[in-house]
């Protein structure tokens, strides 16, 4: 007799491969109540999308990315407030199109962060500009002409 999953051959009587250890059935019309097939190890299923097709690898959103890379960009350039709104814009077209897909597209967390980016540059654009004007206001016109009637 041969071993079924390496094709060695087996001693007459033996319950195991000696080779790979896999466990021999008894002879036919022979009945053993103790033989326990060596089953292949449980693997846990693995999480699918609902319309996975094998072979088909899970991309991720370019909307999503460009979110990202526009929110970034937004937060280091103040003057950008276009380029932040775009970022907000695409970051919600972005997770819009992640959860549509199924599964299929990836960086839902990308989007996530572009539209957090973008609405901080506009808030931090806004906060630079009411900055320089109240400045500007303080130390422009009449407050200056307030501060030559002193003498030393």
């Amino acid at each position: 007799m041969f071993c079924a999953k390496c094709g060695t051959q087996i001693e007459q009587g033996s319950r195991f491969c000696q080779k790979c250890g896999t466990s021999v059935p008894p002879p036919a019309g022979q009945y053993d109540a103790s033989f326990q097939p060596t089953a292949a190890p449980a693997t846990a299923p693995t999480a699918q999308p609902a319309s996975y097709q094998p072979g088909t690898a899970v991309k991720t959103s370019g909307i999503a990315i460009a979110s990202l890379i526009l929110g970034i960009i937004g937060m280091i350039s103040i003057p950008t407030m276009l380029l932040s709104i775009l970022a907000i814009v695409f970051g919600a077209i972005g997770m819009g199109q992640v959860n549509k897909s199924n599964g299929l597209l990836k960086g839902k967390g990308m989007a996530t962060a572009g539209l957090i980016l973008g609405i901080l540059a506009i808030i931090l654009t806004i906060a630079v500009i009411a900055f320089f004007g109240f400045a500007w206001n303080m130390w422009s016109g009449d407050f200056m002409s307030d501060f030559s009637d002193f003498t030393y």
